[in-house]
């Protein structure tokens, strides 16, 4: 059974007809293998060689192909005789053995179960369509980006340990304004010197999404409103058509589908 212990590289580059020397005398477990000629191997690929194959010093390793010298570093012995060193000269070739199998297996599973699920997924970046998930979701720290094209849904509960990042949009002055609920919820003009018309969003939104609107003025400034926004009757709250001075204002939206509107609810 081949050995994994430090291994963190999972997947190497095979060449079966690699076959060739040593060019010097190497000790049991070296970290550093040199060779006559390592040409098949690009810089930087990860290995799989048997060193003495087919003698009672028979002993395969995992390395990475340095550039410069023909030689592997950052060698991990896996299996057969590892208390021996070898011999310049001595025969090293790429074939088949329990290492290859045993690292793409364990590369395997360290996304996967048994089963073949996904276990615990670790990734720069994932890129799906739909993604539902039905256990709980806990993003202590994301480093990468998760782009979702259709729908996340998460049966159980999303636990996010930090804080959420808004999608802002930020300008200093624009007379006019058309909000993209497909890249922002949340637009702020912060020193509009001019009128400004606020068009209908583009996007498709969905029921219930918001949209909030900040605009602070360097003096009352007139604002106009596109078609698709709708005042809120029922509570009294109409669309301002001025900012106050140079105080902030701040309209909250929400989408109705049943409406096709934008309704105030600030």
């Amino acid at each position: 059974m081949a050995d994994l212990t430090g291994i963190t590289k999972y997947f190497p580059t095979a060449h079966e007809t690699f076959s060739d020397n040593l060019s010097g005398s190497i000790s049991a477990l070296a970290v550093t293998v040199p060779v006559t000629s390592a040409s098949e191997y690009a810089d930087g690929a990860v290995v799989v060689l048997t060193v003495d194959p087919g003698t009672a010093n028979e002993a395969t390793f995992t390395g990475t192909k340095a550039s410069g010298p023909d030689r592997f570093i950052n060698c991990v012995w896996t299996e057969g005789n590892l208390g021996v060193g070898h011999t310049g000269g001595a025969t090293i070739i790429d074939y088949s053995s329990a290492t290859h199998f045993s690292m793409m297996s364990a590369g395997i599973k360290k996304e996967h179960k048994d089963s073949g699920l996904h276990g615990a997924v670790h990734a720069d970046s994932i890129e799906t369509d739909d993604l539902t998930v039905t256990g709980d979701v806990s993003i202590p720290t994301m480093t990468g980006n998760l782009t979702v094209t259709g729908n996340l849904t998460v049966l159980g509960d999303t636990v996010p340990t930090g804080g959420i990042t808004p999608r802002l949009s930020v300008v200093a002055d624009t007379a006019t304004l058309t909000p993209n609920i497909a890249n922002y919820n949340y637009y702020r003009v912060t020193a509009l010197t001019t009128a400004i018309t606020i068009n209908n969003p583009t996007g498709t939104p969905v029921d219930g999404e918001g949209l909030l609107i900040e605009i602070t003025g360097t003096a009352a400034r007139a604002i106009t409103w596109g078609s698709n926004y709708e005042s809120n009757s029922q509570y009294g709250l109409a669309l301002p058509t001025t900012t106050v001075t140079t105080k902030t204002t701040f309209i909250t939206f929400v989408w109705s589908t049943a409406r096709s509107k934008w309704l105030a609810v600030m």
